[in-house]
């Protein structure tokens, strides 16, 4: 295959999430050869429920583009906070979840010394409410100190929560993107969009049944 070829097959396997094979990759000659390898692999994949494997795709995806890393270095161990690269917390973890365009999201999590420090202060009302009231009262105020006290300090909440520090843990997120299921027209235009892109052809000359090294000068 050439260097076109080589590039558009990266292409289509970056943004379908799926592997083409060198000996499907050579018996691709027209764009609707293209469109049908993907159809069938996104067929197959939501066959036998491989829906992780796509929402890593997704998720690899959204980091290099977030951070302009190697597609490579992402692998489901890689820990998310060494990523950050001097980002805040929080701006990663949006600009995260927009390019994964999942429709859910772990949400982040106060500093462990905050929490810590809610935790004793609920304790220290709960002391000081049992030394002048009955118990039952005195449970009431410290559940009250304690849900005011996270009212009071959600705008803190600014962590990447533990449970959620590897891409691993982020797979069942990123499978909830939009991007996850294709329809068949979703399909064309995807690879539509890819080929004129990566071989500069102009929206006039496409064809899905055009060839391409006859009609579209491919390498």
């Amino acid at each position: 295959m050439g260097l076109d070829s080589v590039e558009l097959v990266m292409a289509v396997e970056e943004t379908f999430g799926v592997s083409i094979s060198d000996a499907e990759a050579v018996r691709c000659e027209t764009p609707a050869d293209v469109i049908a390898v993907v159809l069938g692999k996104l067929r197959t994949i939501e066959e036998t429920g491989c829906v992780s494997q796509r929402g890593f795709y997704v998720l690899r995806r959204a980091l290099t583009e977030t951070l302009g890393i190697e597609r490579r270095s992402v692998t489901l161990d890689l820990e998310i906070r060494s990523l950050l690269s001097g980002k805040s917390d929080r701006a990663f973890w949006e600009e995260l979840k927009v390019a994964t365009k999942a429709g859910s999201w772990p949400s982040l999590v106060r500093p462990r010394w905050l929490v810590s420090s809610l935790w004793m202060l609920t304790g220290f009302v709960l002391l000081a409410l049992f030394r002048v009231t009955d118990p039952e009262f005195a449970w009431a105020g410290a559940a009250l100190a304690g849900v005011a006290g996270m009212l009071f300090t959600s705008g803190f909440a600014n962590r990447i929560p533990r449970t959620h520090s590897t891409v691993r843990d982020l797979v069942p997120f990123a499978v909830t993107s939009t991007e996850i299921s294709w329809s068949p027209n979703d399909v064309a235009w995807q690879v539509k969009k890819l080929v004129m892109e990566q071989l500069g052809v102009s929206e006039k000359d496409y064809r899905e049944d055009a060839h391409f090294i006859h009609d579209f000068g491919m390498d």
